[in-house]
């Protein structure tokens, strides 16, 4: 499959009247974020720098193929200490009717005691009101973490060392520390990257194309 990802500048994602810019399609996920930092400090931009958005598509691929009704849909606000443990410390603090609003409400207790210390540790969900969640019940999903090196990436020369697999993004970024400054990875500093996987789960099920 062939992706591709679109970078908008969208005021208010939630609201009709929404100022919505496409800036560009690009190749990969990394360009389409380089283009971010080539624009965010512009003029118009640089007065709402968080509401710029990827969107990853697949060319020749319908969208909305079944059409579309209005939604309402709210954003729920948690804190959650270890996102895969089943001993996770989970805290909703609040359901707002924008994306916008969920992230203002961060921003108001980001600095307070518990929350300062895992200032990474929040997550926004989408929901749509009367909608049914999990309706196949669930099952338990072993998620694990690869911390990627990838130098050059998306050139001829591109060089990919996968550092470790962890149980938890906190403990990839505890690796990044005990490495960034070894030969090698401190020429290289931007070049690590988190993935989240699934264990047990097969990827690239459709095979792929050069």
């Amino acid at each position: 499959m062939q992706k591709v990802y679109v970078l908008y500048y969208i005021r208010d994602i939630t609201i009709a009247a929404e100022n919505k810019k496409r800036i560009g399609t690009y190749s990969s996920y990394k360009l389409a974020k380089e283009a971010e930092n080539r624009v965010k400090d512009l003029t118009g931009f640089i007065d709402y720098p968080n509401e710029f958005y990827i969107d990853e598509y697949v060319i020749d691929k319908d969208y909305w193929a079944d059409g579309f009704k209005a939604m309402q849909k709210v954003y729920v606000l948690y804190h959650i200490r270890d996102i895969i443990i089943a001993d996770e410390n989970e805290k909703r603090i609040g359901t707002y009717t924008s994306y916008k609003l969920a992230q203002e409400a961060k921003n108001r207790v980001k600095d307070r005691p518990g929350f300062i210390d895992y200032p990474d540790d929040f997550y926004i969900s989408e929901y749509v009101i009367d909608k049914d969640y999990w309706v196949d019940g669930f099952k338990e999903k072993q998620k694990v973490y690869f911390l990627y090196h990838i130098r050059y990436e998306d050139t001829d020369d591109e060089d990919v060392k996968i550092v470790g697999i962890y149980s938890s993004a906190k403990q990839a970024k505890l690796a990044i520390e005990r490495v960034k400054n070894k030969p090698g990875f401190i020429n290289f500093p931007d070049g690590f990257q988190i993935i989240k996987g699934v264990l047990n789960r097969d990827g690239w099920c459709e095979g792929f194309i050069k």
